[in-house]
């Protein structure tokens, strides 16, 4: 008989389940004084002659016993009645323009808003606690056991509802694990005088509390381990940007206190974290707002930022002390979630004055790598004159090994659409380099007066690398390139693009070793003769940046000045670059001049550390992520 109950109780819940569906949702921690009403007051409350440290009128607000134990001078009764806001006089004080005493609080800061009210309201209706015990099987916590605590459970188990304030909650008949014999218990509690579920031990609760709280760890398995670990990312064996997040020291030891070795974040003195100033960790700018020169905003593995409460966990965390060690009090625990995946990026705004091309998706299967070329016949064929340009900005999806934008200069025009690399590409014949990015944003700006100009008849020859190494899913590239126009008469000095190639890279297996070239060299003075060669400029030439390019066993590239192809006394190093995978854009303002018979002198240096066997062919100049590169880029005018 008593089964036969049970059994229907157990039908009766999940017709429950249901129906109340659309409520379970609404599932609500209760308000707790140190985590919910201390902080307002300790940000509204304080003052040479407010309620924090001190009593004033009867109030004193430091602490929840303090609070407590108020009396309002002339209200002569407790400022907080528990369960009755609209008794309490501390809601008369806080919520009315004109209280029954004295002035809205606070008095000397801005008035509360109406969340924090609603905190408050809620906090004393609900019995002004310190905090509230847990009970096994109280799944919504509302400090009562009835039929809805079933349906929830039912709900956790079955259709992925929401977790309770920690798991220990739903185990209600407390045998070490959550099921159906739960929602049983519950119910046989409720309905057929069961025994009922027992409240949690101290211990319980202090393991609970600290669940609930945010901590490096949760930060670590819920962001990291989720969303940057990964084979092509932040791992032990890829360490983008130097940084390791794989190994939950590693990922402490790796961005507490440690320089960024973005340019940019070092230009400004910032740290990866900096221990109390989230203000002034990169970090938090790279799961936020990147801006030029910055790189990719992360994490890479999705097409949207972190939540706002992921962010403002992480901002806590920081703000602590970024302790590697314990929770942080007061502070809750952030929502593991399921980012969305990289698929379309957003199309960026149009420029008002200027074009934008538009390299459409294209897939690149799962552990594989794809470079593709997308030909663009004359798009700027209805202008009334040649275009001045100022700008060029490149949003791509994340993953991107690279883009290049070159303008057709040569030879027979491909077909429309999507062309697979097939062998090596004729660039210096059939191309002319414009720019390159492997950020996933990059804008290439010049100085006042300064800019490029493109014929109307121009045509474009777009190049995208996208590497799918370490994904278990097709990844989707895609580009959009946004060329602004510069105003009438604005530019005076007309630059040209830097793309010289040092191809004499062979590095043996478990070797590094160093190569060098020069500019101006033979691709420069192929694609403009009148610079020079040989590494010695002919005339006066300005040059407004330099970048480069390796692949991934590149570990330096740097650039010397040299005079009559001799270094200078002593040497001068014009750009150094330690990151193959997010290159320095360094711009000069104001350009940095060559004389005639000066140059520069590049070297790359590679670390073949992972050759597939001791017997492997050596590392040498090619197109995939796995052979090697050194590329000198920047722009330059020849006066």
């Amino acid at each position: 008989m008593i089964e036969r109950s049970l059994a229907g109780l157990t039908a009766l819940a999940l017709t429950a389940l249901s129906t109340l569906a659309p409520r379970v949702a609404e599932a609500h921690e209760l308000a707790d004084y140190d985590r919910d009403v201390k902080p307002i007051f300790l940000e509204s409350c304080s003052g040479t002659t407010c309620h924090i440290g001190r009593k004033s009128n009867g109030v004193d607000l430091t602490t929840y016993e303090t609070t407590m134990a108020s009396v309002g001078s002339a209200y002569k009764k407790a400022v907080v009645v528990p369960g009755s806001p609209d008794e309490s006089p501390l809601m008369d004080k806080i919520t009315n323009q004109r209280p029954q005493y004295g002035v809205r609080m606070p008095s000397a800061k801005p008035a509360l808003t109406d969340a924090q009210i609603q905190k408050i309201r809620a906090w004393i209706a609900e019995g002004a606690q310190v905090t509230h015990l847990l009970q096994r099987g109280d799944m919504n916590g509302d400090d009562h056991l009835n039929i809805t605590d079933g349906v929830y459970l039912l709900d956790f188990l079955f259709r992925g509802g929401p977790a309770p304030h920690c798991e220990t909650i739903a185990d209600a008949n407390s045998d070490g694990q959550a099921n159906l014999t739960d929602a049983v218990y519950v119910l046989n509690h409720l309905f057929l005088g069961g025994e009922e579920p027992v409240r949690l031990t101290e211990e319980e609760e202090e393991a609970c509390r600290k669940a609930g709280e945010l901590s490096f760890e949760s930060i670590y398995r819920k962001i990291f381990v989720a969303s940057c670990a990964y084979t092509s990312c932040h791992s032990v064996e890829r360490h983008k940007g130097g940084l390791v997040l794989e190994g939950i020291d590693a990922a402490h030891a790796s961005l507490v206190g440690v320089m960024s070795t973005n340019e940019v974040a070092l230009a400004e003195g910032m740290l990866r974290v900096s221990p109390g100033k989230p203000e002034e960790s990169f970090l938090l700018k790279k799961l936020t707002e990147v801006g030029p020169g910055e790189g990719s905003r992360m994490p890479a593995s999705s097409s949207t930022r972190l939540s706002e409460g992921v962010i403002a966990g992480i901002r806590e965390w920081i703000l602590a002390g970024a302790p590697r060690e314990g929770t942080i009090s007061g502070v809750p625990d952030i929502t593991e979630e399921i980012l969305p995946p990289v698929d379309r990026i957003p199309q960026p705004p149009v420029p008002e004055n200027g074009i934008q091309l538009h390299l459409p998706p294209f897939s690149v299967a799962p552990r594989s790598e794809r470079e593709i070329f997308y030909f663009v016949d004359q798009p700027l064929k209805d202008l009334t004159e040649d275009p001045l340009i100022e700008r060029i900005d490149v949003h791509m999806s994340d993953d991107s090994h690279h883009f290049i934008l070159y303008e057709w200069k040569a030879g027979t025009k491909p077909a429309a659409g999507i062309r697979n690399l097939g062998g090596v590409v004729d660039v210096l014949n059939t191309h002319r380099f414009i720019t390159g990015a492997q950020q996933s944003y990059f804008s290439l700006s010049f100085p006042p007066g300064a800019g490029i100009r493109f014929s109307r008849t121009t045509s474009f020859d777009m190049n995208s690398h996208f590497l799918n190494l370490g994904g278990v899913e097709p990844l989707m590239g895609e580009v959009y390139i946004n060329i602004f126009f510069a105003p009438s008469g604005s530019v005076t000095t007309f630059v040209k693009p830097v793309f010289d190639i040092n191809p004499l890279i062979d590095v043996p297996p478990n070797q590094t070793r160093t190569t060098k070239w020069a500019f101006p060299g033979l691709s420069s003075t192929q694609a403009d003769p009148a610079i020079g060669s040989g590494g010695k400029v002919t005339r006066e030439t300005h040059i407004y940046s330099l970048s480069s390019h390796m692949h991934r066993h590149g570990t330096r590239f740097t650039v010397f000045l040299i005079d009559q192809l001799r270094d200078t006394v002593p040497p001068t190093i014009v750009y150094d670059n330690l990151d193959w995978d997010d290159p320095i854009y360094k711009v000069f303002d104001p350009p940095l001049v060559l004389k005639p018979g000066q140059g520069f002198r590049f070297e790359t240096t590679h670390t073949y550390d992972d050759p597939p066997s001791p017997t492997a062919p050596p590392l040498q100049f090619g197109e995939t992520s796995e052979d090697e590169m050194a590329i000198l880029l920047g722009f330059y005018a020849v006066k």
